[in-house]
């Protein structure tokens, strides 16, 4: 899986990041572009296309992964 650099994981949203992850990651030149072009996209289309195509057991990887930071406000153990 290619890492994603921390400026970019700061602009994207939980759903944004879930989508990328889900549907394979990308590659280091394309990540800015996947970025914009994620930013520019609804959040609840885009949750929309991760429920349809997205796989779980990533997307679970990608929460628990300290680097996307879902944990810090879904401690309690609740599900996202």
């Amino acid at each position: 899986m290619t890492m994603i650099s921390s400026s970019i994981l700061q602009r994207l949203t939980l759903q944004q990041l879930t989508l990328v992850v889900l549907l394979g990651g990308v590659a280091p030149l394309q990540a800015a572009d996947l970025s914009e072009r994620l930013l520019t996209q609804k959040p609840d289309v885009l949750a929309a296309q991760a429920t349809m195509r997205g796989d779980p057991v990533r997307g679970s990887i990608v929460f628990h992964t300290s680097a996307a930071g879902c944990i810090k406000c879904h401690s309690d153990g609740s599900t996202p």
